[in-house]
């Protein structure tokens, strides 16, 4: 358990020092407000270290299998995406979209197989951390493609912009809209972490 909380300072740290980094001129993938550099470590908090946590940690449940799948899925990204991003230059939201889509359509579909019942808190936590993942894939869907709308091609080449900045009032409603997703998503992590610490 305590190794979860430092993490939470970890992310929050490092969430710090990536939003003064990001925002220096000249700094490939554009500026990106707080509000964003918040929803940005808060998933990746919760896609990575939060899966392994409760793999690694809980009981398994007959919901184990799907966040294994998640857990590869997520890596496989993990690996991939920086790529096409950092190096091919070549990302654009459609493809993070596709795998949130797919991802979330998955998880959807394997909470509410007949099969996948229990009542024990480990396949409560399960059930509740997978509920979350795919909600929030499902909204960082509408953030991209609200983005994309906004920005079209501009994701490719040595001057991407990947984020929604402060600054440009073109994403004013982009970054609105996640502040109100943060607000949402904090409670929702707060009760899976407080199912956690019942056990």
């Amino acid at each position: 358990m305590k190794l979860l909380f430092f993490s939470v300072i970890v992310f929050c740290f490092a969430g710090v020092l990536f939003h003064f980094y990001q925002n220096k001129s000249n700094v490939i993938g554009g500026k990106i407000s707080k509000t964003k550099t918040i929803w940005l470590f808060w998933a990746l908090f919760f896609y990575f270290f939060m899966s392994f946590w409760i793999y690694f940690n809980l009981p398994e449940s007959i919901l184990t299998h799907v966040l294994i799948s998640c857990i590869i899925a997520m890596l496989l990204r993990a690996c991939i995406q920086p790529i096409l991003m950092y190096i091919i230059k070549k990302w654009t939201p459609y493809y993070g979209m596709t795998f949130n889509i797919l991802l979330a359509f998955y998880v959807i579909f394997q909470l509410i197989s007949p099969g996948h019942m229990g009542f024990d808190s480990a396949f409560l936590i399960h059930e509740i951390y997978l509920g979350i993942l795919a909600m929030a894939l499902l909204a960082d869907t509408y953030f991209a493609c609200q983005f994309h709308k906004i920005v079209g091609q501009a994701t490719k080449g040595d001057k991407a912009i990947w984020y929604a900045s402060a600054e440009d009032v073109r994403f004013r409603n982009i970054n609105r809209i996640t502040f109100f997703s943060n607000i949402g998503f904090f409670c929702l992590t707060f009760v899976l972490l407080y199912q956690i610490l019942k056990l």
